[in-house]
């Protein structure tokens, strides 16, 4: 298994739909992973009928919290590489061909930061990473804990 998406669904029925189908289509050999996060809507209905359409999704359950579902996709997934998509945020065209690049270019990293593009203003997905290893990786983890709302959002994954 090249990729694990992981995609935390709270509240997420109008969206879910658009970021699966972001994803399907790569050809990379992957899972989704689609977590249930105690929505109140029709998020756990909506991701039930792409999971029994689609044999590479997995459909699980966390208590609440964006951290927990996160967690619970971690214990699921199986790829070599994780990567954590919002249930409303989505791939843009192009993204397989940065996401297949990636996996041999960063091949030796342990964690690699992707850009994102917010409304107009455009930091586009591919263009701008931070890649982290070895002493790198330890210094980015000291960085998190001294200043986390500095080194720490929840949407920069």
């Amino acid at each position: 298994m090249d990729i694990s998406f992981i995609i935390p669904a709270h509240n997420a029925g109008n969206y879910l739909q658009r970021v699966y189908e972001s994803i399907r289509d790569i050809d990379l050999d992957k899972e989704i992973i689609i977590i249930e996060n105690a929505s109140t809507d029709d998020t756990y209905k909506v991701a039930s009928e792409i999971a029994s359409a689609d044999t590479s999704v997995v459909l699980c359950e966390s208590k609440a919290g964006v951290s927990y579902a996160r967690n619970e996709g971690i214990k699921k997934a199986s790829g070599k590489w994780l990567c954590f998509v919002d249930a409303d945020d989505f791939l843009i065209e192009g993204a397989d061909k940065v996401l297949k690049a990636s996996c041999k270019h960063f091949a030796d990293d342990d964690l690699v930061v992707f850009a994102f593009r917010k409304g107009e203003d455009i930091c586009a997905f591919g263009k701008k990473t931070a890649r982290y290893r070895g002493n790198n990786l330890m210094r980015l983890r000291g960085r998190m804990l001294e200043n986390p709302t500095v080194s720490m959002t929840v949407w920069s994954k």
